[in-house]
């Protein structure tokens, strides 16, 4: 939030409150000619005393920056469980420490049926794969949710 004597430009202001500039200006112009808002230059930029702008505006604006706080917040949460769901499908750090490619994994699990060692390591290898799948599924799920919720503006 903005503190009482600070400026905001009116391209800033426009567009947290999801208008266009010369929106912006047509509604505050009139003010700004007779005083009411107060304004200052700086090289070709009109700068807005944000205190003295009408309530309803500042309103605007500050529930505008509340709503995008939110939005962000909810984004690191959806990227903190997407991080989580990356470090949980380590499978691919556990194949490149065996040094061990996906054909490798099958190859060995159906090697030797009658070997008890591969045969659990076939078995880990499949709850891996399984384990990996659920995990990617969650985080496209999460990505989606992330582009469905705050789309991209």
């Amino acid at each position: 939030p903005l503190m009482v004597e600070e400026y905001i430009t009116v391209s800033e202001l426009a567009n947290v409150l999801g208008i266009s500039r010369q929106a912006m200006l047509k509604q505050i112009k009139g003010k700004i000619n007779s005083g009411e808002i107060e304004t200052r230059t700086e090289g070709k930029t009109y700068l807005i005393k944000f205190s003295s702008l009408p309530k309803d505006i500042k309103d605007r604006y500050e529930e505008s920056q509340k709503e995008a706080d939110e939005a962000i917040k909810g984004l690191q949460e959806i990227k903190k469980e997407i991080d989580e769901c990356d470090s949980l499908a380590g499978i691919d750090e556990i194949k490149r420490v065996l040094g061990l490619s996906n054909e490798d994994l099958k190859k060995q699990a159906e090697y030797d049926k009658e070997d008890e060692v591969s045969v659990v390591y076939g078995e880990v290898v499949m709850a891996l794969r399984d384990r990996e799948k659920e995990v990617l599924d969650k985080r496209k799920e999460l990505v989606e949710k992330a582009d469905r919720e705050w789309p991209s503006r």
